[in-house]
């Protein structure tokens, strides 16, 4: 069992030393009143990625999200691997698109639990505060889901609050 945890620090950190991977994650946020009820929620999604090349990434993101207020509490976790495609880059600043298949499970109090997946695209942004932390933030999203929470079938556009997120990022 040492070796093998032996060899997979040495993995990593070869890895790291070429300077082709990148941890961090966003944090959303969304106080929602509707039909007089007021509900929170609160989304955490760490990302790790490794990048191939200039324009091209490969990245996994785990999310955790969950509502609570007047309505019923929800709990759901997702995973989503996904390829990033840096379209444009002028000095800090580089524009990307985000392209992924997404699984979740999701919990409502007192329901059984459902799943939900989806395949889309997602726009960003990313600006390099130092060469080794960028400020992340991604909006919106284009793409076909399948909700089983409300037995709905989704293909479209969104651009609304719960579709905003900031992150931060380090590179190694």
């Amino acid at each position: 069992m040492k070796k093998i945890l032996l060899m997979a620090a040495l993995a990593v950190s070869s890895i790291a030393a070429n300077a082709q991977v990148w941890v961090g994650g966003s944090v959303s946020y969304l106080n929602e009143d509707s039909y007089g009820t007021k509900d929170n929620y609160i989304t955490v999604a760490p990302e790790v990625g490794y990048t191939l090349d200039e324009n091209w990434a490969l990245a996994i993101d785990l999310t955790a999200r969950f509502r609570s207020g007047d309505s019923k509490s929800q709990t759901t976790f997702g995973v989503t691997p996904f390829a990033r495609y840096t379209f444009f880059r002028s000095g800090i600043v580089s524009a990307f698109v985000d392209g992924g298949f997404n699984v979740s499970a999701f919990k409502q109090e007192g329901d059984d639990s459902k799943t939900t997946w989806g395949v889309g695209v997602r726009p960003g942004l990313a600006i390099a505060l130092t060469p080794k932390f960028s400020f992340v933030t991604k909006l919106g999203y284009l793409g076909y889901e399948n909700d089983d929470r409300y037995e709905q079938k989704r293909l479209g556009f969104g651009v609304n609050g719960e579709g905003l997120s900031f992150g931060l990022y380090y590179n190694f």
